[in-house]
């Protein structure tokens, strides 16, 4: 499941206008970027990454909800980047 997110989010991070970083349960990171992020996600356990490959924007906010999903910096700017776009197919 992890190689499905990081592509998406590797994808998404190309096309984004700010920079970002993500921090997934085994604790590798993607930053997007040089500079510091404007917003960063960490997510806790597989569950949680699993839930946003699943469900998108709301497995974000249930992740978020839930604990089981760190951000830091304005949650607001994630969306604007769009984050809750929908993953490809493997």
């Amino acid at each position: 499941m992890k190689p499905l997110i990081a592509r998406e989010l590797e994808r998404l991070g190309a096309q984004a206008s700010v920079p970002f970083e993500v921090t997934y349960s085994d604790g590798t990171r993607y930053r997007n970027r040089e500079g510091p992020p404007c917003f960063s996600i960490h997510f806790r356990n597989r569950a949680a990454e699993i839930g946003l490959a699943a469900y998108n924007h709301i497995g974000l906010l249930e992740g978020y909800f839930d604990g089981n999903i760190d951000v830091g910096g304005d949650i607001r700017v994630a969306f604007q980047t769009r984050m809750y776009r929908r993953f490809t197919s493997p």
